[in-house]
């Protein structure tokens, strides 16, 4: 009895530690944080953020300010994700659904900035996925080509690494 009750306590202990390990991954909103993208092709790698022309790319080396990004709460259930670079002008990561490309936006509100609203989602291989809110339902996962450097929107994660991103 004593044997069966100790394997259920380790298996308890087991899986609670896994649970949270993965919960772990998932940042809250007040958290800063540095995304990954998992590629796997190319340096470029991390997602940078140019407030001065509201552009999204993908850089090599953690060496600018743009790659720092704020998680807030929006109150509706989503998160917004603000550039904190340092240098002025548009810092919301804005994914356009209908153009499939992702921008900077200037604010959070409006049906114009409705892809500022993203959700993020565990994925099975511990990296997250951010999900935009926007209108258009095809393409709305957040993507980084780390071969061409650029981000944009995927139709979903399974067969697209890029998808998937390590948060750091």
């Amino acid at each position: 009895m004593k044997r069966v009750i100790s394997i259920l306590l380790c298996t308890f202990i087991l899986v609670a530690s896994i649970l949270s390990a993965s919960a772990e991954f998932i940042p809250h909103p007040g958290d800063t944080i540095t995304l990954r993208c998992n590629h796997g092709v190319g340096d470029y790698i991390i997602l940078d953020g140019h407030p001065r022309d509201g552009t999204v790319g993908l850089v090599p080396v953690p060496t600018v300010s743009g790659i720092n990004w704020k998680v807030v709460d929006l109150g509706d259930g989503s998160v917004g994700i603000y550039c904190l670079g340092n240098i002025d002008g548009n810092r919301w990561l804005n994914g356009n659904t209908g153009a499939h490309s992702v921008n900077l936006a200037p604010n959070t509100t409006g049906k114009k900035y409705i892809g500022t609203h993203w959700k993020m989602v565990a994925l099975s291989d511990g990296c997250i996925g951010f999900y935009c809110l926007g209108t258009d339902t095809a393409y709305r996962w957040l993507e980084g080509n780390s071969r061409f450097k650029l981000v944009g929107l995927a139709s979903d994660t399974t067969n697209d690494p890029g998808t998937h991103w390590h948060v750091h």
